[in-house]
């Protein structure tokens, strides 16, 4: 299902309530610039939609949420969240898909698939069809896969295949470039958001 997040603090407490209850995780990148302002009402205006393909893979989609706009402490983590997996800001927006290690501390695994941003101010029915055919691939990938690992693989492999055009599907043509396999995970994924949030922390009280 999706999972609506307000700040880094916010996507720390919710994935360690759900690390136990799914083998598969997504995050939905994008920041403040103003580019990206289409990108933020998308997720907002379709979350429900988005929570419903989730729910049907079976695997938890993080995406940040600007409602409760007199919340303290609602800023977009988005810039954060995707240094820690080693994706650039020109990268962005994109979905990162995540496996964690049998510790529930370690990221394995992941694919960062990045959107072509103009889609979401100019084209709405595209950007819908990137994430139905994700959704469906992940489907698809599922019932081939014995594990988070290879079911990532398989993805990978999939989106390499749609390349090379053995099989046409409009998310080929949406995605900024090929889907990139992500090794630049930080050894323990936890500690690392819990330093990257007492650094917020900190510059937010020096004004930094």
């Amino acid at each position: 299902m999706a999972a609506p997040i307000c700040s880094l603090q916010d996507f720390m407490e919710k994935l360690e309530e759900r690390k136990h209850a799914a083998d598969l995780f997504a995050f939905f990148l994008f920041d403040d610039r103003p580019s990206h302002i289409a990108v933020e009402r998308f997720a907002d205006e379709e979350f429900d939609w988005l929570d419903e393909l989730a729910a049907s893979a079976q695997m938890f989609f993080f995406i940040f949420l600007r409602r409760d706009r007199y919340r303290g402490g609602v800023y977009n983590p988005g810039l954060e969240v995707a240094r820690m997996f080693g994706i650039r800001p020109n990268q962005l927006p994109g979905v990162v898909l995540f496996t964690l290690s049998d510790n529930e501390e370690i990221v394995t695994d992941g694919v960062f698939l990045p959107i072509k941003v103009q889609l979401f101010a100019d084209d709405i029915s595209s950007v819908e069809k990137v994430f139905s055919d994700l959704f469906t691939l992940i489907h698809e990938c599922h019932e081939r896969s014995s594990n988070p690992k290879e079911l990532l693989q398989n993805l990978s492999d999939e989106f390499a295949r749609l390349r090379t055009k053995e099989r046409l599907r409009p998310i080929v043509g949406y995605l900024k470039e090929t889907a990139l396999a992500i090794v630049d995970f930080p050894r323990n994924f936890m500690g690392a958001l819990e330093r990257a949030l007492a650094e917020e922390v900190s510059r937010r009280l020096t004004g930094g």
